[in-house]
């Protein structure tokens, strides 16, 4: 292993922390396609132990990609093609909504944006928008927060008659060897919280001590799933991100993902580049990820961040290298987001 490097991205996470501007404690793993792999941690956790690389956390979108393999695979099981209009499964949607395909949704080229993931988090689950009241929305950016991922988790349960999450465990981070540590209902978050595995957002404070930790919340912990985002640890996102990568980069096949060929097309089927509302700039996305293109327009990296926590996601699609860093910071500025990347990036040499 190049202790080099490792030393160089510890000590990155270290200073990270120890400045308490952006985070306190936090998590880094790291898996290079002809290198070091590993997984640091450092700081403590919400109930003031020292942290460690299976602490989970809260995440947000960064598990939406692993719910859209999930769709993927399970088109590809049933038969269904990538292309094929969705409605033609999902009769509830508004026909111009039921033209969309799959690709077009894991792309976020969808047009589907309402409701804010803020809103899908408070409102109570029976208030939530249904399959009949998702529209498109013309002239505005196409991310699709929430709604595409309604369609995709509703066309997983239409196609396998399993509940998404379940699906996801079985197709995606069971075969990955991930399970015990990407999690997508709230039962689970609550359990994890229960036994003392959440980083949590407060460092040194006892959980005992914060009655209104939402974890322990039964109104959020309906809140919490694959339509919306789960908990993890970084080294768990790290191990899938890197099979994606290795498999777009390098054409290796993964268990629990599609075949490299059927992740190519995915990617080249992108829309072009344009205004994003999100994140204030124009982006790119493909395989529910954010695509950074390189001089000739090529797709070069993928890279994947939290919009409420301080959580990052990338994918090097020239060589398969990628990681993810995962902090118990609050929402940060894009400035800021852009600057810790930078600074990430000249640690570990990316």
């Amino acid at each position: 292993m190049d202790t080099t490097l490792q030393q160089s991205a510890e000590s990155w996470l270290v200073d990270l922390c120890a400045e308490g501007i952006f985070a306190t404690a936090g998590q880094l793993s790291v898996r290079l396609a002809t290198g070091p792999e590993f997984d640091l941690a450092v700081g403590h956790d919400l109930n003031g132990r020292t942290l460690t690389a299976n602490h989970v956390s809260e995440v947000f979108c960064l598990t939406k990609p692993l719910v859209a393999m999930a769709a993927v695979l399970a088109c590809e099981s049933a038969k269904v093609g990538l292309d094929h209009p969705v409605g033609e499964l999902l009769p509830a949607l508004q026909p111009s909504v039921g033209r969309l395909t799959v690709t077009q949704i894991v792309n976020h080229d969808a047009g589907l944006k309402a409701p804010p993931a803020l809103t899908w988090m408070i409102d109570d689950p029976d208030e939530r928008p249904d399959l009949a009241s998702l529209r498109i929305e013309s002239g505005r950016a196409a991310y699709s927060e929430i709604s595409g991922w309604l369609v995709l988790t509703e066309l997983i349960t239409r196609l396998t008659g399993e509940s998404p999450a379940s699906y996801v465990r079985s197709a995606v981070t069971e075969p990955l060897e991930i399970r015990a540590t990407v999690l997508l209902t709230g039962e689970d978050a609550a359990e994890a919280a229960r036994s003392g595995r959440l980083m949590g957002a407060v460092g040194g404070l006892p959980s005992d001590a914060i009655p209104m930790l939402h974890a322990f919340s039964n109104r959020y912990q309906r809140g919490v799933g694959p339509v919306l985002g789960g908990w993890s640890t970084a080294s768990a996102l790290a191990t899938f991100y890197s099979a994606l990568g290795m498999a777009v980069a390098r054409g290796t096949a993964s268990p629990g993902l599609p075949s490299p060929p059927t992740l190519r097309s995915i990617l080249a089927a992108r829309r072009d580049l344009t205004f994003d509302e999100t994140w204030g700039r124009p982006a790119s996305f493909g395989l529910g990820m954010e695509v950074i293109e390189d001089g000739d327009g090529d797709p070069e990296v993928l890279q994947l961040r939290s919009a409420t926590t301080t959580a990052h996601a990338w994918v090097d699609l020239t060589t398969g290298d990628a990681g993810v860093v995962i902090a118990n910071g609050a929402m940060l500025s894009n400035a800021d987001r852009d600057e810790l990347d930078r600074s990430l990036a000249s640690a570990i040499g990316r």
